[in-house]
C-alpha cells in the first residue's frame, strides 16, 4: 500500500506543477498584455501626427506644357472670302505674334465665299491651333478649329482659310 499512496502522491504533485506553470504562464501573458497596452496608449503624439502627416500629399506642382516653338511651325494662310490682300494680312498678324515668317505661306483657297475662319490641325499641334485661334479671334468674325485632321505626310502643321473678318486690316488689331 505505501507504493499506491506515493504514486497518488506523485500523480497529485505532478498535477499542482502543471497548475502552478498554467497560472504562471497566465500571469505572464496578462503581464504583456498590460505592458503592450499602456506602451500604445503612452505613445509620444508626435509620432501619430508623423503618420498623418505622411499620408497628406504634399503640394501638388502641375506640369508645365511645353512652350509652342512657334519658329518651327509650318503654317498655310488661305484667302477664303477673295478680299485682296487678306491672307497677307493674316500671314502679318502671326508673324507679330511671334511665328516665323519663312514658314508661312500665303495662298488662294478654292472657294472664296466662307463665312467662318476654319483652322485645320496636323496631331501634335493642337495647342498651336488652339494659339492661332487666339490671335485670330481678335480679327474674324468667327473661328473654329477643324475637327478634321491634316495628314501627315502634308507640308503644313496648320492650314488657315480665311472667312469673313471684323476689321479689314487685321495686322493692325
Amino acid at each position: 500500500m505505501l507504493h499506491i499512496v506515493e504514486t497518488n502522491f506523485q500523480s497529485s504533485s505532478q498535477k499542482n506543477t502543471k497548475k502552478n506553470s498554467v497560472i504562471i504562464i497566465g500571469v505572464f501573458i496578462l503581464i504583456v498584455i498590460i505592458i503592450g497596452t499602456l506602451a500604445s496608449i503612452r505613445q509620444p503624439t508626435n509620432k501619430v501626427i508623423d503618420v498623418v502627416s505622411a499620408t497628406i500629399p504634399k503640394k501638388v506642382t502641375p506640369i508645365e506644357k511645353p512652350k509652342i516653338d512657334k519658329s518651327i511651325v509650318k503654317i498655310q494662310v488661305m484667302n477664303g472670302t477673295g478680299i485682296s490682300g487678306q491672307a497677307g494680312d493674316v500671314v502679318n498678324t502671326l508673324v507679330t505674334a511671334g511665328y516665323n515668317s519663312n514658314n508661312i505661306r500665303p495662298n488662294n483657297a478654292d472657294d472664296f465665299d466662307n463665312t467662318k475662319t476654319i483652322i485645320s490641325v496636323r496631331d501634335n499641334f493642337e495647342e498651336t491651333a488652339s494659339d492661332i485661334e487666339k490671335i485670330l479671334k481678335k480679327a474674324f468674325t468667327e473661328v473654329s478649329i477643324s475637327s478634321t485632321k491634316i495628314d501627315k505626310h502634308t507640308e503644313f502643321d496648320i492650314v488657315v482659310v480665311t472667312g469673313s473678318s471684323v476689321s479689314s486690316m487685321i495686322s493692325q488689331q
